[in-house]
């Protein structure tokens, strides 16, 4: 269904742009919808833009963070990886506060590098320690410090 808000977006309003934030897994599983909001992208500056906030540096992590199975952390890369071939103008985002800092750098650099993207490819998100959120973070082991 984003598509169709999509394009009623684009349609509607002539110099809008639509981001869209996702974590990627559907578009990393389904290569034709990265095509299909390519057809209508504009490039890496046109009117489509895509954020994908990665929920993990590893299978591992990204099945701690989000409870969902570990191979699913490949599907995000995936979908980074496909969107910026076809031209779509594509971020990698995380939350630092989640993740050791060497693993953060470890996995950004050697993906980026390998796909030839610049690091600012790269954006780093705040952790929205909303209550049902940091529950299901300790639920799962993660201990992420308060904020001062």
């Amino acid at each position: 269904h984003f598509l169709a808000v999509k394009d009623l977006v684009l349609n509607e309003e002539p110099l809008a742009i639509f981001m869209l934030e996702t974590n990627g897994t559907v578009l990393g599983h389904r290569p034709d919808l990265c095509a299909r909001l390519a057809r209508s992208a504009g490039g890496r500056s046109g009117r489509v833009q895509v954020r994908i906030c990665v929920k993990g540096t590893s299978p591992d992590s990204f099945e701690t963070v989000t409870g969902c199975h570990g191979a699913a952390f490949y599907l995000q890369l995936q979908a980074l990886q496909t969107l910026s071939g076809l031209g779509v103008s594509v971020r990698m985002a995380f939350m630092p506060e989640l993740f050791a800092p060497a693993d953060v750098e470890d996995l950004v650099c050697s993906t980026l590098a390998d796909w030839g993207l610049a690091r600012d490819y790269c954006e780093y998100e705040a952790l929205e320690r909303y209550p049902p959120v940091m529950r299901r973070l300790r639920q799962r082991g993660m201990e992420v410090e308060a904020r001062v």
